[in-house]
């Protein structure tokens, strides 16, 4: 009894939640040294992973996966780094890496995971495919889509997969346009002197605090009297309307709160016969009726809206670096107008 007494039970220091979860009993190890062997275990997983993406590539016969391969394969040309002889093997479609690296070569495991995204990154975007739809508009497709497979078909021409049975060269009357024939009402646009007023109005309150438009680009559809961008003109009406005083832009000449209400209601119209092609003009009206419906407390509509352009922007790649789009060549103008129209959305959604 008086060794028992004397006796003091250890006291177990208590596991931290990934310990917990895992039902990781925490005795003669400390939770400092359970941390470490599970950093261990990640770093295995992403090299696994990494192995993988890169045995993929060993099997494509993409041409420009192939020179990005044989790069990965090269030393670093830098000085400063030193690094010892570094070997490749190649088993079962995987690629292994080994060899005797010299302590000046080591890297900071920030350095290196920031490369290693780096390097998964560009190989998503190689491993991703491009495809023209039923409306020829170019679409992105990741490699889960498992349409990288179909690179063997008679539709896939030139680095691009032809989802349309019709030929490129066909001239199309783009939706908005077909639907204005059955209602001539949605073709209706303010006069000169209004839609100047309320473009200046958009570009001198709204613009400066988020680009969503690339103002070149914008212009030169505007030019284009028999085509115009008319669910994209409406969202632009209908938000500037809410930063002017004029009483002609309100649904009801007495409230002040129904400004720019008759062109919404033209915009949701239109927006109903295209929200499922997705077009850049169309994401652009989205954030635009987004950020409206957010102004007047209407934030349910706008989450929606906003997300419906942020899937439109997935679907048509302005979410990935277009620089690596090979087949598809995209002026700076038409780059700068995804680029803002994806960041836009990331802003708001945020």
């Amino acid at each position: 009894m008086p060794d028992e007494a004397g006796h003091k039970r250890q006291r177990v220091s208590k596991a931290c939640d990934s310990c917990r979860r895992k039902k990781v009993k925490v005795g003669a190890f400390s939770l400092k040294d359970l941390n470490i062997f599970g950093y261990i275990e990640a770093i295995e997983t992403r090299l696994h992973r990494m192995e993988s993406l890169l045995g993929g590539l060993v099997h494509s016969n993409d041409p420009f996966a192939e020179a990005v391969l044989a790069e990965l394969m090269q030393d670093d040309p830098r000085p400063s780094r030193k690094s010892g002889n570094t070997e490749f093997t190649w088993r079962n479609g995987s690629i292994s890496m080994y060899g005797d690296t010299g302590s000046s070569g080591l890297q900071s495991p920030e350095n290196v995971q920031a490369k290693d995204n780096s390097i998964i990154d560009d190989l998503n975007d190689i491993m991703g495919i491009l495809s023209i739809d039923e409306n020829k508009q170019v679409r992105y497709h990741g490699r889960s889509s498992g349409l990288y497979l179909l690179k063997n078909s008679e539709r896939y021409k030139n680095g691009i997969l032809s989802l349309s049975d019709n030929s490129p060269e066909e001239t199309l009357i783009s939706t908005q346009n077909l639907e204005s024939l059955k209602r001539p009402e949605l073709t209706i646009l303010p006069s000169q002197e209004i839609s100047e007023h309320l473009l200046e109005t958009y570009f001198t309150h709204i613009h400066p605090l988020l680009p969503i438009i690339y103002k070149p680009i914008f212009f030169n559809r505007l030019k284009d009297r028999d085509n115009p961008p008319l669910l994209l003109l409406n969202a632009i009406y209908a938000l500037a309307a809410r930063f002017s005083d004029r009483p002609e832009l309100r649904k009801n000449l007495q409230d002040s709160q129904t400004a720019g209400d008759e062109f919404f209601d033209r915009a949701k119209a239109l927006l109903d016969n295209d929200y499922d092609k997705s077009h850049i003009t169309t994401i652009q009206a989205l954030i635009i009726m987004a950020l409206r419906d957010i102004r007047i407390d209407n934030t349910t509509r706008g989450w929606i809206y906003i997300g419906m352009a942020a899937r439109m922007a997935q679907d048509l790649g302005i979410h990935r670096n277009n620089e690596k789009w090979q087949p598809i060549s995209l002026s700076h103008a038409e780059k700068e107008e995804q680029k803002r129209a994806f960041w836009s959305c990331f802003v708001i959604d945020r």
